[in-house]
């Protein structure tokens, strides 16, 4: 999976996909859970990358409802920012 289809796989569910918080800040939304793969989303940087959580080292941690609503919106302006928010078929 790439990085283009992991946004594709993030936009698809944007109004409900689990958002989580990883690295004290940063949000990680799953886009291949059985694979442990997020699609993960800088507050204080720019980045939005693509990173692979083994259970075991790092567990991403799970947010209220209202948290999880917050950081679906901040992920979806930042990639609309970026440049990588899908855009619709014309």
């Amino acid at each position: 999976m790439d990085i283009k289809e992991a946004i594709n796989r993030f936009a698809e569910k944007a109004d409900s996909i689990p958002a989580y918080l990883v690295r004290g800040r940063d949000y990680a939304f799953p886009v291949e859970a059985e694979n442990h793969l997020y699609l993960v989303v800088e507050t204080q940087g720019k980045g939005i990358f693509l990173a692979r959580f083994a259970p075991d080292f790092l567990k991403p941690h799970p947010l209220n409802e209202e948290e999880q609503e917050k950081a679906r919106s901040f992920a979806v302006e930042r990639l609309k920012e970026a440049g990588l928010w899908p855009q619709a078929p014309q």
